[in-house]
């Protein structure tokens, strides 16, 4: 009787003590959207639901002058999306392919559904100057009806990471950058006539060194976009 009543009551607490199974990590598809297939690009999705790129030397010849997203999601209408990149410059960089010294970008890709010419994007880059890094932005639109460039550069490199947001309301397209992701900073507004309603948006990174290149993308959220007080 003693023994079973002690059974009784240890069994209780050995259940409470059983670890519990970690969370399967999720699909890439699940958070970023569909994955395409990039020569020297390698995706992999972590517990803590990021995607991390790898940018082999062999994609920068592929994919430096054609800036597809990685990963695919479709979306009809405005749209405010929002992610935190996380990038270093690679510690041997000779320039491969391009002009100018070597460059590294990271950011967000869109493209019009009913346009493949139809492009956008908004990026965080570090170039070399001489033997210094510097930091920074660009953003691009071009379609059928024209397009335009906002870029701003020479920035001190800082080791951590950046938040940037594209939103777009109707033919405006609106960037923003933010060290903690709660504090935005206006960076550049194109009007882009000739995108049509649907687009196809997503993160992407690429450079133009010989040096294998590495990009964290979390915090990755789309949304529809806030309305602004009045």
């Amino acid at each position: 009787m003693t023994r079973t009543l002690f059974a009784l009551i240890l069994l209780p607490s050995l259940i409470l003590a059983a670890p519990v199974p970690k969370a399967p990590a999720k699909k890439i598809e699940d958070v970023y959207g569909t994955p395409g297939e990039f020569q020297g690009v390698t995706l992999q999705m972590t517990r803590r639901d990021e995607l991390k790129a790898t940018v082999a030397k062999e994609a920068a010849a592929a994919n430096q002058n054609n800036l597809r997203p990685f990963t695919t999601r479709t979306i009809d209408g405005d749209f405010e999306l929002t992610v935190r990149v996380t990038h270093t410059p690679p510690a041997s960089a000779e320039t491969g392919v391009g002009n100018g010294g070597p460059v590294v970008y990271a950011g967000i890709a869109l493209i019009a559904a009913n346009d493949p010419k139809s492009t956008g994007n908004l990026l965080h880059k570090h170039v070399k100057v001489g033997d210094t890094w510097k930091s920074g932005l660009s953003m691009n639109t071009q379609h059928k009806n024209g397009g335009s460039g906002t870029g701003r550069g020479n920035v001190k490199l800082e080791d951590q990471p950046i938040y940037l947001r594209l939103t777009r309301k109707g033919d405006e397209f609106k960037s923003e950058t933010s060290a903690d992701g709660k504090k935005w900073q206006g960076f550049g507004t194109h009007k882009a006539q000739g995108f049509g309603a649907t687009v196809v948006v997503g993160p992407v990174a690429t450079h133009n060194t010989t040096a294998s290149y590495e990009v964290t993308f979390d915090e990755y959220v789309i949304k529809t976009p806030a309305e602004e007080k009045k």
